[in-house]
């Protein structure tokens, strides 16, 4: 199980100090502290501004909608004095401090470790907690966390298939649950990359998909390679290998395609933020996740398009062949007719046939005489 520090830097943490933050965050005292910088910092104007999205009558409990009111006061504050660390840090050699506690926790673990990472973020979920029944790339909203799963195929002929995770989010917290090494690899990527902007966990979410899909138009553009080969070797008359090449790629465009239009509908899901759990101000980056996978969709949809069109090709090749095969056999067809013709009358040696004798060597000049005119009458048609 390894966890990681949201709100400020994103860095790996042990038990407890996630414990800690845990436990600080349900204290009433670093709730005033808080509440106390943020009147310091925010004028009047500025809190209209934030929290002119905010209705009442959308929270069921006063103090809920009092808590959604704060966290987006602290947001605002947070980000003020992260990007003056920032700009601090550039300005001076002093490594970058954090500069409050971090506001929430990111736990990764297995499935075996998952009852424990959910007690240790407050995560509450009724259902069954099993990787080997994931699917779909999808999104539950749920009253006390949010929860997903996503299917991610494994493209260009990958032993593989797919790769499986599940997460869960609530209004401080994460929880991706993964058997294999795979989202590891992805978080150490977010963590070193050089970015000004705090790692909330909505930033974080956006980071995360777009890892997931940064590099997937550039696979894309590996199965468009391989499309136009194939159609230079339909073109050249190299088809023998065509149906074993062709059929694996549109299997995987297929699988792709209905991939991407999961990553989209889980992107507008976020965005339309149901649950309430994420910051208004950072959800234009899951309408931007969303927007990407619009466009691996389409992307995917002309290759697909292109696919037809060297299946397509392919067939008329085929046809082709097919036609000048009958056009041979007619041919033949047609010169060996007479003979047969000629041949049958002959071999039925009626007594008064008058080459019955000695007619041999005239069934024969004939015979020859036809083959020849065949062949004239066809080299003169452009037949063969």
């Amino acid at each position: 199980m390894t966890i990681y520090a949201l709100g400020g830097v994103f860095e790996e943490i042990d038990l407890d100090t996630a414990k800690s933050i845990r436990e600080a965050k349900l204290t009433k005292k670093e709730r005033e502290e808080a509440a106390s910088a943020v009147e310091e910092i925010l004028d009047d104007e500025t809190k209209d501004r934030l929290l002119e999205h905010l209705e009442p009558e959308d929270y069921a409990d006063p103090d809920e909608f009092e808590e959604a009111a704060q966290l987006e006061q602290e947001e605002f504050v947070d980000q003020q004095v992260w990007e003056e660390a920032q700009e601090n840090e550039e300005q001076a050699s002093a490594p970058l401090k954090l500069p409050k506690l971090p506001r929430g926790i990111l736990v990764l673990t297995d499935s075996h470790h998952a009852a424990e990472a959910m007690e240790l973020t407050g995560m509450v979920y009724e259902g069954e907690i099993n990787l080997n029944e994931v699917a779909f790339s999808k999104i539950e909203t749920g009253p006390e966390c949010v929860a997903g799963s996503l299917y991610i195929p494994r493209m260009l002929k990958s032993q593989e298939m797919y790769r499986k995770v599940l997460f869960f989010i609530n209004r401080r917290n994460i929880v991706i649950i993964d058997d294999c090494e795979y989202v590891k690899q992805v978080l150490l990527r977010i963590r070193y990359r050089k970015t000004k902007q705090r790692m909330t966990k909505e930033y974080l979410i956006y980071q995360f998909l777009g890892q997931i899909i940064g590099k997937d138009l550039e696979k894309l553009g590996q199965y468009e390679k391989q499309l136009m080969a194939l159609e230079e070797k339909v073109l050249a008359d190299d088809i023998d290998d065509f149906q074993s090449s062709i059929i694996p790629i549109r299997k995987e465009l297929l699988i792709l395609n209905g991939y991407y239009d999961q990553i989209m509908d889980m992107g507008r899901e976020l965005e339309d933020n149901e649950s309430g759990f994420f910051a208004k101000k950072q959800l234009r980056n899951f309408g931007v996740i969303a927007d990407r996978a619009d466009r691996l969709m389409g992307k995917t949809s002309h290759l697909l398009a292109y696919a037809q069109q060297v299946r397509e090709a392919y067939q008329a090749q085929m046809d082709k062949v097919q036609n000048r095969n009958m056009q041979f056999l007619t041919v033949v067809s047609t010169i060996f007719y007479p003979l047969t013709l000629i041949t049958g009358w002959y071999g039925m040696n009626f007594k008064n046939m008058p080459e019955l004798e000695s007619g041999y060597p005239y069934v024969i000049g004939l015979s020859l005489i036809v083959l020849i005119f065949c062949i004239i009458f066809f080299k003169k048609k452009k037949i063969i």
